[in-house]
């Protein structure tokens, strides 16, 4: 069974899921940034207890398959940021679309309707600040 979890954005996150996921007893076969592979599907009443340990330090299981896509584009970007060598022909839509397999204006779209910002401005937020900054002058 797999497992959607949001706010996870490094390895330490990936312990403290992981061990979350020991806690209540569910074995898992592969975690990263944002999923959790179960061995076998997980009954109703260890979700709910996985649900309250994940609230209890500060994650959340993502239940709609649109927050799901929005958790992946975020885990991916941050993942892609990490990287020090970004190539400069780096393109975010060919990225995403070709790791998602979706059409980027879809992604887009369903990012920017449930975040209220785009996907530019989530990425790259300093940008925007010096931005507006220099609009309001």
């Amino acid at each position: 069974m797999k497992i959607f979890v949001k706010n996870m954005v490094c390895g330490r996150c990936i312990s403290a899921v992981e061990r979350i996921f020991n806690e209540v007893e569910i074995k898992i076969t592969s975690i990263n940034l944002g999923e959790v592979e179960t061995e076998s599907e997980v009954s109703d009443k260890d979700l709910q207890s996985l649900e309250n340990q994940l609230l209890e330090t500060g994650f959340e299981r993502i239940r709609d398959s649109s927050h799901q896509v929005i958790e992946k584009i975020k885990n991916l970007a941050i993942i892609k940021i990490s990287e020090l060598d970004i190539d400069e022909n780096f393109l975010l839509s060919e990225f995403l679309s070709s790791k998602l397999h979706k059409d980027y204006s879809a992604l887009s779209k369903t990012f920017s309707q449930n975040e209220n910002i785009t996907l530019e401005q989530f990425l790259y937020p300093s940008k925007n600040r010096k931005s507006k900054r220099t609009s309001s002058l």
